[in-house]
């Protein structure tokens, strides 16, 4: 008999999905962590409609960082196609209809809609460290800490989306760099932390690793949308008045409210909509020897309380 999964539905196991994890951090305020989960099945349609925006765009920016847009009318108009590109392969049932997206104007000066061919399901997960590292343990670098939180981020994700009915396995981890303070990540901590850790329903192979050097130019696209995208979140939270951003940064906040909006719904509000259970946005903070989680709010952190499956 089937066990009834975390929203009390009992259904037959779905085939695992198969990801590939891209990751970009940000650290003031706080250290920030974003995971991109993208099916294996999905990552060709999505690097297509980033690339094509970017070329669409005409930025030739050497970086494609958040950081590095600055005042570039060019960069910011890819931002605003990067972001709707987002929005659109969290998609996860057809629903109403496909989201649309636009990849900006191309060499005819057309400009259309586009969809993509079928819904993509791709997940983002957000973990902010409030104080930043300082709070943990200091018999650790500062490195180790990184990589103590990488991987609470990463698993309490895999948790949140997935269980007993609904499978997956992570194929690949993508990272923008792989040297953090004063010595690259030691990789294959973080994996075998994972491995003890995981649930049965999220299986980690022996093959999958953690790559942040040779990373092709296709993968540092989407990695370089995580940036992007972690950069708006980041400003939309920390910046109690958005009017006192740069215009353009401001309109990239306003458009991501509405995939805030639907993760604060909540899980069991999210299942049966178009995007399904796509996002969490979280945050973390040590008092004494205990972590203390909560989801991500603007201004206050009265809602923080203990959770117990995630510990140092």
């Amino acid at each position: 008999m089937t066990e009834p999964d975390l929203f009390g539905y009992t259904q037959p196991p779905a085939e695992p999905t198969e990801y590939i994890v891209y990751h970009d951090e940000s650290k003031e305020p706080g250290f920030w962590h974003i995971f991109l989960f993208v099916p294996e099945a999905s990552r060709g349609e999505l690097i297509a409609a980033l690339e094509e925006a970017w070329r669409n765009s005409g930025y030739h920016g050497q970086h494609r960082h958040y950081s590095d847009l600055r005042s570039s009318s060019t960069g910011h108009s890819m931002a605003d196609c990067w972001l709707q590109i987002l929005h659109a392969s969290f998609q996860k049932k057809i629903g109403s209809g496909m989201l649309p997206f636009r990849t900006g104007q191309d060499r005819a000066r057309r400009n259309p809609p586009r969809t993509f061919s079928r819904p993509l399901g791709c997940r983002m997960a957000v973990f902010r460290i409030e104080n930043g590292l300082k709070d943990l343990s200091p018999s650790m670098d500062q490195t180790r800490r990184v990589e103590l939180t990488f991987r609470m981020g990463l698993q309490g994700a895999c948790h949140y989306f997935h269980d007993e009915n609904n499978p997956m396995v992570l194929r690949h981890i993508y990272i923008d760099r792989e040297r953090q303070y004063q010595r690259p990540l030691d990789k294959e901590w973080i994996l075998e932390k994972l491995r003890k850790r995981f649930r049965d329903y999220c299986r980690l192979p022996r093959e999958c690793g953690i790559e942040g050097e040779a990373v092709s130019a296709e993968d540092r696209i989407i990695l370089d949308a995580a940036d992007i995208l972690l950069g708006v979140i980041r400003n939309f939270y920390i910046t109690p008045d958005l009017s006192a951003l740069n215009p353009r940064r401001a309109e990239h906040c306003r458009m991501i409210q509405p995939l805030v909006d639907d993760i604060g719904k909540g899980q069991k509000r999210m299942i049966n909509s178009r995007l399904g259970v796509f996002g969490t946005l979280s945050t973390a903070r040590i008092e004494g020897d205990q972590w203390i989680f909560a989801p991500l709010h603007k201004e206050t952190d009265s809602n923080l309380s203990s959770h117990p499956e995630l510990p140092l």
